[in-house]
């Protein structure tokens, strides 16, 4: 499975909050109370990732399948088209230097559940924002 990743726009708001409140209901059912885990709508999370990414508080990287086939829609979630693919996981995290290090302080990793267990949290983590830190 190919995955394109990029730094997220405020165009991927939609894509970003799906996989956030998707992955975060799923993962926590049966583990918090249910009322509480539906305090947390799709609503909240669109308007959460529209304020993160038009201030630009903190660094978001997306990941994207870039074909999308019909079998996408079957997959338990509402996916979220962009021009590129479907967004299918992201994290975000700040940057800020102490006594001349650079630090990386991870905020969020949040994968689609039906893409779970393909390495693409490490790929996000290990091979782009650290690499991207290392850079700067």
């Amino acid at each position: 499975m190919q995955f394109n990743i990029r730094k997220a726009q405020v165009v991927d708001v939609n894509g970003i909050a799906n996989v956030h409140f998707t992955s975060w209901a799923k993962a926590f059912k049966g583990l918090m109370q249910a009322g509480y885990l539906e305090s947390f709508t799709l609503g909240i999370r669109i308007d959460e990732w529209a304020k993160v990414l038009s201030e630009n508080s903190q660094e978001v990287l997306v990941a994207e399948i870039e074909a999308f086939s019909d079998s996408d829609e079957d997959c338990g979630t509402d996916a979220i088209r962009t021009d590129n693919g479907r967004i299918v996981g992201f994290l975000s995290y700040t940057q800020t230097k102490v006594h001349n290090k650079k630090l990386i302080e991870l905020s969020k990793l949040y994968l689609d559940p039906t893409i779970c267990r393909k390495g693409l949290g490490s790929v996000l983590i290990f091979r782009h924002a650290v690499n991207r830190i290392i850079s700067i």
